[in-house]
């Protein structure tokens, strides 16, 4: 398995490298945040992959971050997928509903005028 992010050297007093620590992957997101998020719009996000499998998220030049697992990450976005699903198929539904109900309307209006 890959691990992501790279090796930060700690350096002692005379400049020699006594240690080294495994700092996350991170990325800058190419938009930007809009309106609807208050004092952050226009801020890009920062994603990070840091260990324990967290995926922390926060707007640039900010320390306020929000984590989440990595699983838990991918339950939340099959859950949005499959509500994705769900609401096209009901929206379809209504779709057939309303042309059903417009046909009955106007087949009853034609009936009163035949009378």
């Amino acid at each position: 398995m890959k691990t992501f992010g790279h090796l930060r050297h700690t350096r002692n007093a005379s400049g020699e490298i006594i240690a080294s620590k495994l700092s996350p992957a991170r990325a800058k997101t190419i938009g930007e945040l809009g309106g609807n998020y208050g004092p952050d719009r226009g801020r890009q996000l920062v994603v990070s992959l840091d260990a324990g499998d967290l995926v922390t998220v926060r707007p640039a030049g900010t320390t306020r971050s929000l984590s989440m697992l990595a699983v838990d990450l991918y339950a939340l976005l099959l859950r949005y997928e499959a509500g994705r699903g769900h609401l096209a198929k009901a929206r379809a539904a209504k779709e057939k509903r309303a042309v059903r109900l417009a046909q009955r309307r106007q087949e009853a209006a034609e009936r009163r005028l035949t009378r």
